[in-house]
């Protein structure tokens, strides 16, 4: 099973190329902690495992893996100005196709705004007293029936390519007479 700080080491690297050198748009401690926190449930959520081992706890801006918060914290607000060489092939197809997915989905926004979205009513960071290990069942009940397995995947993208096919014009009759 992974550390964290190798999926952490895995976000930073993927933030470096899609920054294109404008440290503007490196990922804040805050941030990365969040995508950690996403990355766990999502894997939790369709896989029914651990992405990594490490926990996460409830602190006062939402979940935190805190032997990865040791090591960023230093930049406070600021983009992480560290470079990883992570070529992903100590990853799994599995556990990059949910990187890349909470990436895409989730490294757009600040910190702030993520810390809101672990805030939300019900999420397992609500559910853990302040301080506290968020277990890792805790995060899979509230991920597991948010998420698509890749054979759901793979049915909606053939649904997709089949809509795709459609002719945007409604059918006449005359088309068919």
């Amino acid at each position: 099973m992974l550390k964290a700080k190798k999926v952490a080491e895995w976000f930073l690297a993927r933030n470096r190329m899609d920054a294109d050198g404008c440290s503007d748009n490196y990922l804040t401690p805050m941030q990365l902690q969040k995508l950690l926190f996403f990355a766990q449930g999502y894997y939790l959520g369709c896989y029914a495992k651990p992405l990594f081992e490490d926990d996460i706890r409830a602190w006062p801006h939402g979940p935190v893996v805190p032997s990865v918060y040791n090591i960023y914290s230093a930049f406070g607000g600021r983009g992480i100005d560290m470079v990883y060489d992570c070529d992903g092939s100590e990853f799994t197809k599995e556990e990059l196709r949910t990187l890349n997915i909470v990436y895409d989905k989730y490294a757009q926004y600040s910190g702030w705004k993520l810390s809101a979205m672990t805030h939300a009513a019900g999420s397992p960071w609500s559910q853990t007293a302040p301080g506290h290990v968020i277990t890792k069942d805790k995060i899979y009940r509230y991920f597991e029936d948010a998420m698509m397995s890749e054979e759901e995947e793979d049915e909606l993208d053939g649904l997709m390519k089949q809509a795709e096919m459609i002719p945007a014009e409604p059918y006449r009759r005359e088309d068919f007479l």
